[in-house]
Order: structure tokens, then C-alpha cells, then sequence
């Protein structure tokens, strides 16, 4: 391994570890830390608002990714946070919350955070674990078809589909779009996320999955955490960058082939 190799590890290693402790203490302290928007989490805040006056519940998928064995998905995990969040969110407005997943694992951690939120938010009789539906273990299509039946045969007044879904998307996507349901997606997969912008009314792309969370409950480690993937980010582009010019320089002999950032050629 090279010194610059050395170097760029040694550099993300410390900004992983000091970066969230760093931007945790300034926001504690009262920075205003500016965030860029999300227009798709100011759609979901404004249906939230509504649920609590409509009555309808707001819907909760994390999709059908596994969350067991040694194939988990980190779009259902970071679906699951995000549901937590908006169920937490949802629950101290006094708004209904049903839910549905394709993994039998990822069902009962709903059911354990939903029924949390409720009792957390002073409302524990209003938890109705029936309305938290499991459609076929690991079967996306299965389960596409089930979410879209239950987009036919209930309202809703939103319905927050984030975390790991494919192409089997359009096929809820398109049920809750036909039924008028303002619908909130977010994946990584490329298939699933065109089907998403053509059927939902907000989309988190790719990546905004997980800074979702940061958004919904804001707090000062959560945020952090936020900025510190931007802030690791702009450090990589940096270091790509610098690599490029100090090789190209080699490439020209400006740069002696035995300089010290770079392997020796």
C-alpha cells in the first residue's frame, strides 16, 4: 500500500469518527446548520397534518427486502427507520397508522414500533395490530399485488412506500395512483425508482433514503450524521480529484516516478 493509500484511509477514518461529534456540538450549541430540501418529505409533512383532521390513515411499507439471514437489505433497514419516524411523527398527532411488508421479519418489527409509537404518544388503545398486513414472504410480485388490492379496497391519506422494492413497483405504484392516493416513494433501484416518479407524487432518489430520517425527527445526531456523509463525500471528490492531477503530472515526468504519494511505477 502506497503512502497517499495510506493517507486517504487515514483521512476518512478520522473524519467517520470526528465529523458527528463535531457538527452534534455545534448544533447543540445553537448553529443553524441549512440542510438542502426535500420536497418529497414536505409532501409527507403535509399529509400528516391532514390525517390527524381527515381521520384516513397514513400507510407504512418498507417493502419486501430481507431483514434476516445474510442477505439484509439496507433499503428495508433504512425504509424501517423511516417508518419509525413517520409512525412516531404520525401518532402524536393522533393520526391512524396502518402498515404493510413482504418479509416476516421486517412485519414484526412494525407491529413492536408502531404499537411504541402509540403507547409512546399517550394512545395505546388506538393500536390495532390487524391493520399491519404481511403479503408473501420474499415474493415481490406477491406482495406488489397485495399492496395494490389494499390500495383498491381502503383509503388512505398517504401512503409512504421507502425502502427496497423493484420492478414489481409499477404494479402498486399504478393502484395507488388510479385511487387518488398521494403516495411518497424511495429506493436505490434504478427500475423501481422510474416506476416510482411516474405513479408517486414525492420521490426520495437513491441515496435520500437514508437522510430521510434526519428530516422527519431532526435531532442533533441524526443531522449530524447527515453532514457527515456530505462532508466524506466532498472529501472523496477531493482526493479523486488530487489523484488524477498528481498522476497526470507523473504521466508528463513532471513528477518523478518514484514520488511519495503515489505507487511506484
Amino acid at each position: 500500500m502506497s503512502l497517499f493509500e495510506l493517507l486517504i484511509a487515514f483521512l476518512i477514518l478520522t473524519f467517520a469518527i470526528a465529523l458527528p461529534f463535531v457538527y452534534a456540538r455545534l448544533i447543540t450549541g445553537g448553529r443553524a446548520i441549512e440542510r438542502r430540501p426535500l420536497p418529497a418529505l414536505d409532501q409527507l409533512n403535509a399529509a400528516l397534518a391532514r390525517a390527524a383532521e381527515t381521520g384516513k390513515p397514513i400507510h407504512l411499507s418498507p417493502g419486501a427486502g430481507a431483514l434476516h439471514g445474510s442477505a439484509i437489505d439496507p433499503e428495508s433497514l433504512a425504509g424501517l427507520v423511516l417508518s419509525q419516524r413517520v409512525a412516531n411523527a404520525a401518532a402524536r398527532r393522533g393520526a391512524t397508522i396502518t402498515a404493510s411488508s413482504g418479509d416476516a421479519v421486517t412485519h414484526l418489527a412494525l407491529r413492536g414500533m408502531i404499537r411504541v409509537a402509540y403507547r409512546n404518544a399517550g394512545y395505546s388503545e388506538d393500536y390495532q395490530p390487524k391493520s399491519i398486513h404481511l403479503y408473501a414472504d420474499h415474493d415481490p410480485l406477491a406482495f406488489a399485488a397485495g399492496l395494490g388490492n389494499r390500495y383498491v379496497s381502503e383509503t388512505m391519506e398517504a401512503s409512504v412506500t421507502v425502502g427496497a422494492f423493484g420492478e414489481t413497483y409499477l404494479l402498486a405504484g399504478e393502484q395507488g395512483r388510479q385511487h387518488h392516493i398521494p403516495q411518497v416513494a424511495g429506493t436505490t433501484n434504478p427500475t423501481s425508482l422510474a416506476a416510482a416518479i411516474l405513479t408517486a407524487d414525492g420521490t426520495l432518489l437513491g441515496e435520500e433514503i437514508y437522510a430521510a430520517e434526519a428530516y422527519i425527527a431532526p435531532t442533533p445526531l441524526g443531522i449530524a450524521r447527515l453532514l457527515t456523509h456530505d462532508a466524506i463525500r466532498l472529501l472523496l471528490i477531493i482526493i479523486i480529484i488530487v489523484g488524477l492531477v498528481l498522476v497526470s503530472l507523473q504521466d508528463f515526468g513532471i513528477l518523478p516516478g518514484s514520488f511519495p504519494l503515489l505507487p511506484t511505477r
